[in-house]
């Protein structure tokens, strides 16, 4: 397993992954935060809830609502075009055009 070390130096606390070359250190921006992931960038000292909100059951009726009228139009308008194309596609196999 990769399991990145936090490392003090000179220009403050790295980040680095042992299996990767020396040139993979990289220094954490700012205090806020506790690592620094090479892909995803840094990580917070605690999970952001700041700002969330709670749903009330007529919003979170409302946006399943809208999901749901969504995906009926969606499905409604490629179902068909997935037909023509999967027929393009079947329209030169001999055994499919005689056994339908």
């Amino acid at each position: 397993t990769i399991r990145p070390e936090l490392i003090d130096t000179l220009e403050g606390l790295s980040y680095r992954i042992p299996t990767l070359p020396r040139m993979a250190t990289v220094a954490i921006p700012s205090p806020r935060y506790r690592a620094f992931d090479p892909i995803f960038g840094p990580i917070g000292k605690v999970p952001v809830t700041k700002g969330a909100m709670e749903l009330s059951t007529s919003e979170y009726s409302r946006l399943a609502l809208s999901g749901a009228v969504c995906t009926v139009i969606v499905r409604t308008a490629l179902n068909p075009l997935e037909l023509v194309k999967t027929k393009i596609q079947l329209g030169n196999d001999k055994e499919v055009n005689e056994f339908a």
